[in-house]
């Protein structure tokens, strides 16, 4: 239940996009509480993609328990192959030449009535995706278009449009753009655990409605597409 313009940074491999796409798909299965989601993807391939979400769909009413047995994440994953792709969950491929223009008039037609979330995934792929501004070697104009639509839209709405922006890191170790997380309302980084990639370190660096620090360590199940 992701709120407002949500930042996941990390470097490589941290396990952003696992739980970006577990986030998104139990958005779009929760009934008590239903959201559209569009997942616009940079760079994950669309047959990865629906893949994990899948196995995140048939992972989705799992107790802890259960997701932490490797008897029922196997037996999961051989269920994922016969769930279908939930109704609420679109992905929407953002490839060469793309505009934060176009993603903002997708959303004018396509936002219903129901909370909406938007997934980027992630920034910098999509920076890189979109046609360079002359003059600017770095993409810092585009990095800055994307994040000031995102809040705008955000604002805007008054939070029926949420976002969560997946960004890989800067050389300060923050995520890219140097005000992202200054105007999310919820800030989270990633990082895998140098002896064990397996396990990966989540922290709250910033948050308007929650306290900051570690929130712990997590371990990736794949056949599962989650951490738990």
């Amino acid at each position: 239940r992701m709120q407002g313009v949500v930042t996941v940074a990390g470097a490589p491999s941290a396990g952003k996009s696992y739980f970006a796409i577990a986030t998104a798909v139990d958005n779009a299965l929760d009934e008590s509480n239903p959201w559209d989601v569009f997942y616009f993807s940079a760079e994950m391939p669309r047959d990865y993609f629906w893949d994990r979400a899948l196995r995140a769909a048939a992972s989705h009413d799992l107790t802890f328990f259960e997701c932490c047995s490797p008897v029922h994440r196997r037996r999961t994953e051989e269920y994922a192959s016969t769930v279908p792709i939930p109704p609420r969950l679109a992905l929407v491929e953002a490839g060469i030449g793309v505009k934060m223009t176009d993603i903002v008039d997708f959303l004018a037609e396509h936002v219903g009535d129901r909370p909406t979330l938007v997934v980027l995934d992630s920034i910098s792929s999509l920076v890189d995706n979109m046609d360079d501004v002359e003059g600017d070697s770095f993409g810092m104009t585009n990095l800055k278009a994307v994040q000031r639509y995102a809040t705008a839209v955000r604002r805007i709405t008054r939070g029926h449009v949420a976002w969560m922006i997946l960004s890989e890191l800067n050389k300060e170790g923050r995520a890219k753009g140097r005000s992202l997380d200054h105007r999310s309302d919820l800030a989270i980084a990633m990082a895998p655990d140098p002896e064990n990639g397996r396990i990966k370190r989540i922290t709250i660096t910033k948050s308007w409605f929650s306290e900051t620090g570690p929130l712990g360590d997590f371990i990736l199940q794949p056949e599962i597409a989650r951490l738990t």
